[in-house]
């Protein structure tokens, strides 16, 4: 037997599509619920929090970052970005390529051409939160940690203009947690990431030397 198509007209189309509408839009919500439950469970853990924490830091930096003028060794970055080169006489080439970034992207505004500064500095905190946690510390211990780096003199006056001491610094920050890693799980391949941060380090200012030579001379 052929079984014929039921024709449904004009009205029973329109109901059909108006039906898949509402299961796509159901199906939609659904989505977004899932998607703002997981993501307020993960602000809710300690790296979340330590998260939330620097990006409120990086809020402050740019809400006050725009007063008294470029800084004179602002003024000599601005120049070698805008005449990039492997290689200056103060500094190597990773900060001048990073403030030719910013004046692509902000031009020669001041909040904007500072903002990748106040970034390292905020996750530098973070940072100092996860190092505390690997030494056994609780969120309390892990949010102090963070509080105490972000108000460091240190961090504040490296978060209120751009320079390569800022990147300098979240390297620093980095390699010593890596370090923690590595010598918490003794697993040898922390060493890659170790190496990785100190070349990167190199590539931003010179004194990450000074650290290489005393891990080397300290483990050896």
């Amino acid at each position: 037997m052929v079984r014929r198509a039921k024709w449904m007209g004009p009205v029973g189309e329109a109901e059909d599509v108006a039906e898949n509408n509402h299961l796509t839009e159901n199906e939609s919500v659904t989505r977004k619920a899932k998607l703002s439950g997981r993501t307020l469970a993960w602000l809710k853990t300690d790296v979340g929090l330590l998260v939330v924490l620097a990006i409120v830091r990086v809020a402050l930096h740019t809400a006050t970052n725009g007063q008294y003028g470029f800084h004179r060794d602002e003024l000599q970055m601005l120049d070698d970005a805008r005449h990039l080169d492997w290689g200056f006489v103060v500094y190597p080439p990773v900060v001048p390529l990073l403030a030719r970034l910013e004046l692509v992207l902000f031009g020669t505004s001041l909040v904007g051409f500072r903002f990748l500064a106040a970034m390292a500095v905020s996750a530098a905190m973070v940072i100092a939160g996860l190092i505390a946690k690997e030494l056994g510390g609780g969120r309390r211990e892990q949010v102090l940690a963070a509080i105490a780096t972000g108000i460091s003199p240190v961090s504040l006056a490296q978060g209120a203009v751009f320079q390569y001491v800022s990147f300098d610094y979240l390297w620093c920050v980095l390699l010593t947690y890596f370090l923690v890693r590595l010598l918490k799980t003794e697993d040898a391949r922390w060493w890659l990431a170790i190496g990785a941060v100190i070349g990167l380090g190199m590539q931003t200012k010179y004194t990450m030397a000074f650290f290489a030579t005393g891990l080397v001379a300290e483990w050896y």
